[in-house]
């Protein structure tokens, strides 16, 4: 049985589909409340759901491309510690793995986070889950054999 897409869902593709296709430019003025409940014969607490839906994902595509800018300005070395790091390693697991001293792995690990814009490790774990670098493999605890 498969699930059907609600209809906000629906509207929402829809108007991306014709944004993509030249059919409506970005930034032109878009349909109004009553147009596109007339075109997709739908309610207006329809629309406004897919015009909310979409907002949420343009904003989440937005923050993950600022994301991705501020993670391109990242050192190979600050890249690597922030993959062990959003892991859930500590800093001196990460230290140990590196080769490195915990003092230096605390400076690569503030750097980043500045470079980063990250307020605490909770936000830069979100940041690393978006961008796909958090080095799954890594782990806390040794396996057990």
């Amino acid at each position: 049985m498969t699930k059907r897409k609600p209809l906000s869902t629906l509207v929402a593709e829809s108007l991306a589909e014709k944004i993509r296709s030249g059919q409506l430019q970005p930034g032109a003025q878009l349909p109004t409340e009553a147009e596109l409940c007339a075109e997709y014969d739908v309610s207006r607490t329809v629309v406004r759901e897919a015009v909310a839906r979409d907002g949420l994902r343009r904003r989440t595509a937005d923050e993950t491309s600022s994301a991705k800018a501020r993670y391109d300005t990242l050192s190979t070395r600050e890249r690597e510690i922030m993959s062990l790091v959003t892991a859930g390693l500590m800093n001196k697991q990460v230290a140990g793995r590196l080769g490195l001293s915990e003092i230096t792995v605390k400076i690569h690990r503030s750097n980043l986070m500045k470079k980063m814009a990250a307020q605490s490790l909770a936000d830069l774990v979100r940041m690393a889950e978006a961008l796909g670098v958090r080095d799954e493999r890594a782990s806390r605890y040794p396996s057990l054999p």
